[in-house]
């Protein structure tokens, strides 16, 4: 409590009165509106989740900003591709786009050099449009060594800096042929994951 002011006096009985300053802090604990049964724990949680949902903000504003673009190479991961015996080729893969994003590439080849046989692919876009993939033939003489090229997995990038391109060779080790029927249809047994390093395009 607050300095308390006794008075004596021998007429009187012995009395107590508040002081001003005990008068004043009676009066604030019982009627001001932010005594002490203020709950800041409410307060604090509020303050905390403002806080949380602010960094949350910034953090999807710094990743929209790390674009793939801006990278020199695209992690390429679940990468197939393998034919059937009507000369149809699929191919498929993920790849990274920026900080936690991320694309599906898919595309057909038909009719490359024989029946189950790998083909090209023209231009197609990508899961999400701003990328695009191709399959090429590489210059090759008609007996490509184990180590040599067959195909070029070609990416292309439409990005804000400017179109940017590279691809990934696939080599002669890493098709196989597999016999289904009377036909002898390509399989891709190389590595599921690689990266594709790019360039502008100038």
């Amino acid at each position: 409590m607050g300095n308390i002011l006794q008075i004596h006096h021998p007429n009187l009985l012995r009395s107590t009165y508040p002081t001003t300053f005990d008068t004043r802090l009676h009066h604030h604990r019982h009627h001001h509106p932010f005594n002490c049964h203020l709950n800041e724990k409410p307060f604090l949680k509020m303050k905390t989740q403002s806080i949380l949902a602010t960094l949350a903000a910034a953090g999807t504003a710094f990743s929209a900003a790390i674009d793939v673009r801006q990278m020199s190479q695209y992690p390429v991961s679940n990468f197939s591709a393998s034919c059937n015996p009507e000369g149809v080729c699929d191919y498929s893969f993920d790849m990274v786009t920026g900080m936690d994003l991320s694309t599906t590439c898919t595309g057909q080849s038909k009719n490359g050099s024989g029946a189950g046989t790998f083909g090209p692919v023209e231009k197609v876009s990508c899961a999400d449009p701003k990328y695009a993939f191709s399959v090429e033939f590489p210059p090759h003489t008609d007996s490509p060594a184990d180590d040599a090229p067959v195909l070029l997995i070609k990416v292309d990038v439409d990005g804000a800096e400017g179109p940017s391109s590279g691809s990934h060779p696939i080599l002669k080790a890493e098709i196989l042929g597999e016999v289904q029927g009377e036909v002898s249809v390509e399989k891709y047994t190389g590595p599921a994951e690689f990266a594709i390093a790019v360039v502008p395009v100038v």
